[in-house]
């Protein structure tokens, strides 16, 4: 089996007409990485004026000095534990997350004319692997790049299960995703002031530390909540250093967990490998030592990706263990992974 784990840097890099070399600037919709989450775009500046309850902590995340974007937030997510009204940013974090990549990967796909790097390289897989392999796909990212690019192989993913339903193709989307929302057990009787727009979704974030959110999922393309007799919660991971717990349904880690023993070769995408639960995961439950090909922008995050890799313990082929240190669209265009699709 066949294993790709997609990174931020495969969103950032999907569209070959705009490689990530040589960005120009005003790239406005581009996805962005995790420490341009909070840049000041217009769209991202926008969706903060939606969410007003994240907005006293956007200067730490603009201002970080030497920090990552996921080291404030982790700084912010552990004040939470004796500071209620910072569950109720981090909450309206969540909420601004959803609604600034749904705009700006929809505004994304619509300027990229239907090509995608995603859907040349699941055409290099059928093309070069073996038709009989299953191909396990794992992605931290929230955007529905990977959804799209499917169905260039008649798959189409519209609810839960369809994640998980082809024999060949399964999705796993670890920390969540802009299309996913969790129901909520209402603790008492909220009343809704506004019940149209954002009025919900802002009283929900008021009132974020005494939500009882429930495990079940679902598949929701509203945004925000229109309905205040059944609120929702974006089912979407906060991107801290240290993510403890996964953010999707429990019978997709099951699945995913069936399909890891039988993986023998790992393909990274613009992945850095710092996701500690999964790789503990891996280490768990491969069966085999692991043929590895990393794609980076350069050799040193390709070097690095490898050595977080081999120090979390997962098991590794060393004599196949290849760096690529180009862009995703480099990697594709010049059909880079040919050979290591083809190996058995």
């Amino acid at each position: 089996m066949l294993m790709v784990v997609f990174g931020a840097g495969a969103s950032f890099d999907s569209d070959p007409n705009r490689p990530a070399r040589g960005i120009p600037s005003g790239e406005e919709h581009r996805p962005p990485l995790a420490d341009q989450l909070f840049d000041d775009r217009p769209i991202f500046t926008s969706n903060i004026e939606r969410f007003p309850a994240c907005q006293p902590v956007i200067p730490y995340l603009r201002e970080r000095g030497s920090k990552t974007v996921e080291q404030v937030l982790g700084e912010l997510q552990a004040e939470g534990e004796g500071y209620r009204r910072r569950l109720s940013q981090l909450a309206a974090i969540r909420w601004y997350l959803r609604a600034m990549l749904a705009q700006c990967t929809a505004n994304w796909l619509a300027t990229s004319h239907g090509l995608s790097n995603h859907k040349t390289l699941f055409d290099q897989i059928e093309q070069y692997g073996r038709p009989d392999e299953g191909v396990c796909l794992v992605t931290f990212n929230y955007d529905l790049l990977i959804e799209r690019a499917l169905e260039s192989l008649d798959i189409y993913v519209s609810d839960i299960p369809d994640y998980i339903r082809n024999d060949r193709y399964k999705l796993f989307k670890l920390h969540g995703s802009i299309n996913w929302s969790r129901d909520i057990e209402l603790p008492t009787i909220i009343l809704f002031p506004v019940t149209h727009g954002d009025g919900i979704a802002n009283t929900l974030i008021q009132r974020a530390a005494d939500l009882k959110i429930r495990a079940h999922y679902v598949s929701d393309a509203e945004i925000v909540p229109s309905d205040p007799k059944f609120p929702r919660f974006p089912a979407i991971a906060i991107p801290v250093e240290d993510k403890r717990d996964f953010e999707c349904p429990p019978e997709h880690l099951d699945a995913l967990e069936s399909c890891l023993p039988r993986v023998t070769r790992m393909l990274t995408v613009g992945w850095r490998a710092t996701e500690k639960p999964f790789l503990d995961l891996l280490k768990r439950h491969f069966k085999y030592k692991q043929k590895l090909m990393v794609v980076a922008q350069d050799l040193r995050g390709a070097e690095t990706t490898i050595t977080n890799i081999r120090n979390a313990g997962v098991p590794l082929q060393e004599d196949i263990v290849r760096p690529y240190s180009s862009t995703f669209t480099d990697f594709v265009v010049n059909r880079a992974g040919e050979n290591f699709l083809q190996i058995g």
